[in-house]
Formats: C-alpha cells, sequence, structure tokens
C-alpha cells in the first residue's frame, strides 16, 4: 500500500490531472465506461491520475470501513455494559428481594413470637388468678371446717352439758344420797353405773366387792381394818362422802365407785387387777 504522504502528493497530481482530462476527448470517451475500458484509452499522465483516484477511493473506503468497525466495536462494548449493568442491577435487585423476604419472614416470626409470648403471659395471669383462687377456696373451706368442727363442739358440749344436768337431775330425784339409806346395795349400785353409762361394767363390780365383802356394809377385816362394802382401808375414808358411812350403803358405794375412777378407771379394771394381785 502507498504511504499516505505519497496518497497526497499524488492526490494533488491527480487533481491537477483531472482538469486536463475534462477538456480532452478522450474523457468525454471515458464517460460510463469502467476503469478497464478507459485505461487504454489515456496516456500515462491520465492513468497515473486514474490509479491515484482509486487508491485514494480505496484508502477511503478502507477507512471508512475501520471507523464502522470502531464504531461497532463501541457500540458492542456499550452493549455489553449495558448487559452487564442490567445483569447487576437484576442481581442486586434478587438480593434485594432476598433480604427483604428474609426480613419479612423474621418480622413474621418475631410477630409469632411476640404473640406466643402475650398468650403465654396471659395463661400465666390466669393461672395466678386460679391459684389465688384456689386458695381462697382453700382457705375458706378451712375457715368452713373450722366453724364445722366448733359448732359439732358447741354442740357436743351443749349435749354433754344437757346430758350431765339430766343425770345430775335424774340421780337427785331418783337415787338415794349420802345420807340415805337404801336395802338393795346392788341394785342401787347397778342404778349408779347405769346413769354413768357404764351399765356393762356391774358384772366386774359386782364380782369384785362380792369377793371383798360380800356386798356387806358392815364387813370387817380384822387383821388389814379394811371395812364396808368397797372395803375401804381405813373406812374412816368413806367419811368425805357422808358421816353415815359406817351404816350407810348407798354412801359407801358411792365413795367405792369414786375410789375405782380415779385409781383404776373403771370396775372391770379394778377387777383385772384384782385378779392379778389379790388386791385393789
Amino acid at each position: 500500500m502507498t504511504h499516505p504522504r505519497s496518497l497526497l502528493v499524488l492526490a494533488l497530481t491527480a487533481t491537477s490531472l483531472a482538469g486536463a482530462l475534462s477538456t480532452s476527448p478522450s474523457a468525454s470517451a471515458a464517460d460510463g465506461r469502467s476503469p478497464a475500458q478507459v485505461r487504454p484509452l489515456l496516456t500515462s499522465d491520465e492513468e497515473l491520475a486514474l490509479d491515484v483516484q482509486l487508491e485514494m477511493a480505496a484508502a477511503h473506503r478502507h477507512l471508512v470501513i475501520q471507523q464502522v468497525a470502531a464504531r461497532l466495536a463501541a457500540a458492542r462494548a456499550a452493549a455489553a455494559q449495558q448487559a452487564a449493568l442490567a445483569a447487576e442491577a437484576q442481581r442486586v435487585a434478587q438480593a434485594v428481594a432476598e433480604q427483604a423476604a428474609v426480613q419479612a419472614a423474621s418480622d413474621q416470626r418475631a410477630a409469632q413470637a411476640q404473640q406466643a409470648a402475650a398468650q403465654a403471659q396471659q395463661a400465666a395471669a390466669q393461672a395466678q388468678q386460679a391459684g389465688q383462687a384456689a386458695a381462697q377456696a382453700q382457705q375458706a373451706a378451712a375457715q368452713a371446717q373450722q366453724a364445722t368442727q366448733a359448732a359439732a363442739q358447741a354442740a357436743q358440749a351443749q349435749q354433754s352439758t344437757q346430758a350431765q344436768q339430766s343425770t345430775q337431775a335424774q340421780q337427785s330425784t331418783s337415787q338415794p344420797t349420802a345420807g340415805q339409806s337404801t336395802g338393795d346395795p346392788k341394785g342401787y349400785a347397778r342404778q349408779l353405773l347405769s346413769s354413768r353409762g357404764e351399765a356393762d361394767q356391774f358384772g366386774c363390780l359386782d364380782s369384785l366387792w362380792g369377793r371383798e365383802s360380800g356386798w356387806q356394809v358392815s364387813a370387817s377385816n380384822a387383821s388389814s381394818g379394811a371395812y364396808g362394802i368397797p372395803q375401804a382401808l381405813p373406812g374412816s375414808k368413806m367419811a368425805s362422802v357422808g358421816p353415815d358411812w359406817q351404816s350407810n350403803a348407798a354412801t359407801q358405794i358411792q365413795w367405792g365407785l369414786g375410789y375405782i375412777d380415779g385409781r383404776y378407771g373403771s370396775p372391770c379394771a379394778a377387777w383385772s387387777h384384782s385378779q392379778a394381785n389379790g388386791w385393789y
């Protein structure tokens, strides 16, 4: 390829030759013909000018192609850059969407956890209220039980008082007292035990005093000094019940039962001791 500077020289020469050719007969003959058809008709200078023009046209075409290629490459690079930017923007948008989804899920879980915590707190408050209600109910039940027990004790005490008063009244009206004689010591003892709710103890008492004195008011033990139905030792102890202790069976029986109650608790216990030891 011809150097650009040579092309410039040739272009100037071709320009001058073109002016000369425009006035020559051969130029009109060359109208509408290809360079190959015109070339035989040209002089050497004209042929040189034609070559210069052809080479300049080729160089211009090559330059245009280069410029077009450069612009096309630039356009492709710009398109690639735009595509890369679009891909990056899409990636960023997808990442943002994923992050938003994760945040939304986290917010939903947080809301669910908060709701569960609120429900748990409400359940705890209800349980506490239920516990307080149960404690109050238990306290009320305890108070009611205490009231019931107090009422039962009061009723029992009243019943016991009434029974005691009734017994005392019955004893005062139907039983002989100290100073009053009785012709049936066993019957009197049986009646006295029955009035105290100890009628089942008479068998033991009968056996005990039957062996001790034979139920004789004036029974006396010469060796020990014991006297009367219960064989009091000494007999004068029975004076605490009445001054007629030597002759009144009622006085002796009342003292004897008091002695048995205080020492053994019941006639049957006293009889067991007498059987085991020979005395009571």
